[in-house]
């Protein structure tokens, strides 16, 4: 296994070959070859081959490669293994050839002296290579038939660039505006399938198929060996003999395979789990002579439960007399590798995640060859698919004859179908009556009539057009005959399109991101060719039956275990939606922004443009969630991101935009408005049903066109409800939280009428509980302090993770004026008439501290008095002693906090107290309740008070600090260090950076450590 890097300046008018460039694609494939590097240039300097080396066959220098023939004419660079290289060999000596090395690589060159292109059909093997033939003057390119090993290249019209990764051919000279076909692909699959990448100027060699290139140009790929032609031929002439017969053959062309890939320098090992596929191959492994290693991960998200395949992959490595390494990965671990994962994608992938994980752990334990079961399922037929797509076909093909009838009922189904069910179903009719369509919904991850809603639409048209789908599935599913005629046509289907494209590149990448090679003895042309006619006679026999011919010794336990699939808990682990038929969306999204950032700069659809963020928050107003919110605002901006603001808009204040109960009746929509805030774009949305509170965030039509226009999600609320949205449409987001739902509004609550309080009892707090965890497990949660870490964790439960983000605050212009400081005077700011804040707590406070002697006064910002709070003024005889400072700019607040003597928090429940920490900042102490937040930076004795909520209590910690002018000069110091030690701006907005580049890696701003709690 190794990196193959080729370029030939095949017109008159190109430059020579540039060596730098050559070297640099070749060593941007290091991993792929740790073992050894070499490069090759023609006299003339028109052509050069690079090439990176994993030893596996001939460990000595005589495999090293580039390699030539002995008559210097033939050069080539070749990646992968010919398993039937030592029976070439024997025959080519047999006709006079001769060897000066024990590698496969020289067989190939001897091969291609002796039979040119149709040697290729000799080959047993993974393999892609550029051999230059000297005397013909061209270079050719070839590929496996099942497309194992990867091959792409570039022609600008004068030179021809190839290398075995589309990063790799990225560090050279080539055209990288976007492939329209690619990006819809890749929507479509959730990979992309050849020929297309995702970029205009890089092409992928089509598996089975080589091509030339010469001084005249380059000539389009040819093919050799087709699998979809394979199993058409053994469908139109099957074998003949009984389901025994058929059961035997196919065990013993196993068992053939198997003793194939055993063929290595250097030690095998096995993957193993609990399933059937590799169970096999240990079994046949250790029956041909081998003392194979196994390796099995263990999750502990599935310890106990049917997907927990350790204890039975222990038994059976027990049974065979395997040498067994059993690997635990944990969330933590995905954590830590998330990064490197997605930066070896060589194109994005909603799989690949499990080969990487035992990837590492093979090459953790010193191996450097593995066996993978993939392929088993494709070739045995033991996928749903094989009963699913022939039922659907069957079932629908009446309609489609009338193709408007099912685009009208996909019209009419599709946003109900949504909000049920996978919105693949909406399509049934539409594309189900064929074949290929009814594939394309089976496997498919967005439909056609999706792509514009998650690309840019003019690409996705482009896109879907240029990829001819439905006729290249069709296509692929044609011309089958016979009794096995389905089960042979959805194998072609398998092949061609899932494995090739999704299980065959994943276990490419993820490997060799490890320098470990996996080799796959399902997917193998002699097995193929052996098997197909068996199966095509009898398409009944059982992947089951085909393990207790081949393996006679697994256990009944091993037999009729249901199938499983190699799962790994990537859903649990970064946070996705828990919507089965949905959640890979949300990582496709995620990896896609990761994966194609380079495609970003070249202009990409909607990723040509600024990326856009949508922050989904409150409607606009004093406290802190504005301050949050501002906050997040500044730094995307900062870092040449577009903030988008939405938020529900509260009935209460804008009653046009919701449909309450009693308007139901009305057929009243809900609707949207663009306000300001902030001076970016924003949309206040509505709701059905607002006395459900569940309901403002719903995932509706209108946040749907304003997540469907960006790239990246935030949510910044003072509880989680406001990442809805995200979560319901499988998108992964960031959430920055002040506390629970329940804390949140426990104090309104009491003011509730009692209907709406029996209301909230039977359906909002059930409900919302629900949805409330799933969201803190859905995401990236922030907490704003420790005590909402505490009180998340609480409702989340042992498996909640979260950092620590308070709001930064600007020591630079929140600073102390001794000169501006009104003795006596006792200030809050914040929504005041929020019952948490428990304002009436305060004014008892400074009636208190007047009747004591204090010339005590109150000031409280940011709010307009209600007329209970204007009777408790008058009730305590506070006329004249209280201000009340309603609507203050930025600039007037920190004037107005620098006058004060005492900042009072008499809260219920605080997730932090922002305005805490600015007056803090302009040197001023705070007296405190005891309320969450402020514990944490009020210190006894040192910054401030902590007192009991009661008048009297609060009365005689403000009345010692407004008695003792030094004791509040000390504290108010103090106040200030504290503050410009832990709430730093600069580094607040790194650990922020940090938190949203670990979600959305394609956007990444920078990186810092966040405290994990």
């Amino acid at each position: 296994m190794c990196g193959v890097a080729a370029a030939f300046a095949y017109s008159g008018s190109a430059d020579p070959v540039d060596r730098a460039e050559l070297r640099a694609v070749r060593d941007h494939m290091a991993a792929r070859g740790p073992d050894g590097t070499g490069e090759w240039f023609s006299a003339d300097g028109r052509v050069g081959l690079g090439h990176r080396r994993l030893s596996i066959i001939d460990l000595t220098e005589g495999g090293a490669q580039p390699m030539r023939s002995a008559d210097g004419s033939l050069t080539i660079s070749f990646n992968g293994e010919i398993y039937n290289y030592r029976e070439l060999r024997a025959e080519l000596l047999a006709a006079g050839r001769t060897f000066r090395s024990d590698s496969d690589t020289e067989v190939l060159l001897e091969l291609y002296a002796l039979h040119g292109t149709r040697m290729l059909e000799k080959l047993r093997g993974m393999f892609a290579f550029a051999l230059w033939d000297g005397r013909r003057r061209a270079m050719l390119l070839a590929r496996d038939a099942f497309g194992i090993k990867p091959l792409y290249y570039a022609d600008d019209g004068r030179t021809l660039r190839a290398a075995s990764q589309v990063k790799a051919l990225l560090q050279a000279d080539v055209d990288r505006r976007p492939e329209p076909a690619g990006h819809a692909g890749y929507f479509l699959w959730g990979s992309v399938p050849a020929p297309w990448t995702l970029y205009r100027g890089i092409r992928c060699l089509q598996p089975g198929h080589f091509m030339w290139a010469g001084e005249n140009g380059v000539q389009p790929p040819q093919p050799y060996c087709l699998v979809a032609d394979i199993l058409r031929d053994a469908s139109a002439h099957p074998a003949t003999g009984t389901e025994e017969d058929a059961r035997d053959a196919i065990a013993a062309a196993l068992r053939d395979s198997v003793r194939a890939h055993l063929v290595s320098d250097v030690p095998v090992g096995i993957f193993l789990s609990a399933g059937l596929d590799s169970s096999m191959l240990a079994s046949l492994a250790t029956a041909a002579g081998a003392s194979p290693r196994t390796l099995t991960l263990a999750f502990a998200e599935y310890a106990g439960s049917a997907h927990d395949e350790a204890p039975m992959a222990r038994d059976i490595a027990g049974q065979l007399g395997a040498r067994h390494t059993e690997v635990s990965v944990e969330r933590q671990d995905f954590q830590a590798e998330r990064e490197r994962l997605l930066a070896a994608m060589d194109q994005p992938s909603i799989d690949g995640v499990n080969t990487w994980f035992v990837a590492r752990a093979a090459a953790s334990q010193g191996m450097k060859v593995a066996l993978s079961g993939l392929g088993g399922d494709e070739l045995l037929g033991s996928y749903p698919s094989f009963r699913q797509t022939p039922l659907l076909a069957r079932l629908a093909a009446p309609f489609a004859r009338v193709p408007a009838f099912g685009r009208f009922v996909r019209t009419l189904s599709d946003p109900l179908v949504r909000r049920l069910t996978s919105p693949k179903y909406a399509g049934l009719l539409e594309y189900g009556g064929t074949l290929g369509g009814a594939y394309l919904l089976r496997r498919g991850l967005f439909m056609p009539w999706e792509l514009p809603q998650v690309m840019d639409p003019d690409m996705a048209r482009d896109g879907w057009r240029d990829l001819q789908q439905l006729a290249r599935l069709d296509g692929d599913a044609a011309q089958f005959h016979g009794a096995g005629r389905s089960r042979l046509a959805v194998s072609a289907l398998e092949m061609s399109w899932y494995m090739r494209h999704q299980l065959l590149c994943d276990a490419d990448w993820a490997g060799m991101a490890h320098s470990l090679e996996i080799r796959v003895p399902f997917v193998d042309v002699e097995l193929l060719r052996a098997a197909a006619p068996w199966i095509a006679a009898h398409p009944q026999v059982s992947k089951r039956q085909v393990a207790q011919s081949a393996a006679p010794g697994l256990s009944r336990d091993v037999l009729q275990r249901p199938k499983t699939g190699f799962l790994v808990p990537v859903r649990e682990w970064l946070g996705a939606p828990g919507h089965a038929a949905r959640g890979l969306r949300g990582w496709a999204r995620y990896t896609y922004g990761a994966s194609a950032r380079p495609a970003r700069a070249a202009g990409c659809g909607r990723s040509a443009r600024v990326p856009r963020v949508l922050v989904s928050t409150i409607a606009p107003g004093p406290g802190g969630v504005s301050a949050m919110t501002s906050f997040v605002i500044r730094h995307l901006a900062a870092r040449g991101l577009e903030p988008v603001l939405a938020h529900y808009a509260p009935y209460s204040v804008v009653p046009q935009l919701s449909v309450p109960s009693f308007r139901l009746l009305q057929r009243r929509a809900g609707g949207r408005r663009g306000i300001a805030y902030d001076a970016r774009e924003s949309h206040a949305i509505g709701a059905w049903l607002p006395e459900l509170e569940f309901t403002h965030y719903a995932a509706n039509s209108y946040w749907r066109q304003v997540m469907d226009s960006c790239d990246a999600f935030v949510a910044v609320s003072g509880n989680a409800l406001a990442a809805t949205p995200f979560w319901r449409t499988g998108r992964p987001y960031l959430a920055w939280v002040a506390t629970d739902w329940q804390g949140d509004r426990e104090d309104r609550v009491r003011h509730f009428p009692l209907l709406r309080r029996l209301l909230d009892t039977c359906v909002n707090a059930p409900v919302i509980r629900r949805l409330e965890k799933k969201l803190l497990a859905g995401g990236s949660v922030l907490s704003l302090s420790q005590h909402t870490a505490r009180v998340l964790g609480g409702l989340a439960g042992p498996q909640f993770r979260t950092s620590i983000l308070p709001v930064p605050i600007r020591s630079d212009l929140f600073v102390p004026r001794p000169d501006a400081v009104v003795p006596g005077r006792l200030g809050f700011a914040g929504r005041f008439r929020d019952p948490r804040k428990n304002i009436g707590l305060l004014l008892q406070t400074i009636a208190r501290l007047r009747a004591q002697g204090h010339e005590a006064t109150g000031l409280l910002m940011g709010d307009a008095p209600d007329a209970r709070i204007l009777r408790d003024v008058q009730a305590l005889g506070l006329d004249g002693h209280v201000r009340f400072l309603p609507d203050l700019s930025h600039d007037q607040m920190r004037e107005q906090l620098q006058t004060l003597d005492i900042f009072v928090v008499p809260s219920h429940q605080e997730g932090l107290c922002i305005a805490a920490l600015e007056a803090m900042a302009c040197g001023v102490p705070v007296v405190s309740t005891r309320c969450g937040g402020p514990e944490e930076f009020v210190i006894p004795g040192e910054t401030g008070c902590l007192a009991d909520a009661s008048p009297q209590a609060m009365a005689e910690a403000a009345g010692a600090l407004l008695a003792d002018r030094a004791l509040r000069g000390r504290m108010g110091l103090a106040a200030r260090r504290l503050v410009e030690s832990r709430y730093a701006t600069a580094a607040v907005d790194a650990d922020f950076a940090h938190a949203f580049g670990s979600v959305f890696p394609g956007l990444s701003t920078e990186e810092a450590a966040v405290p994990h709690v």
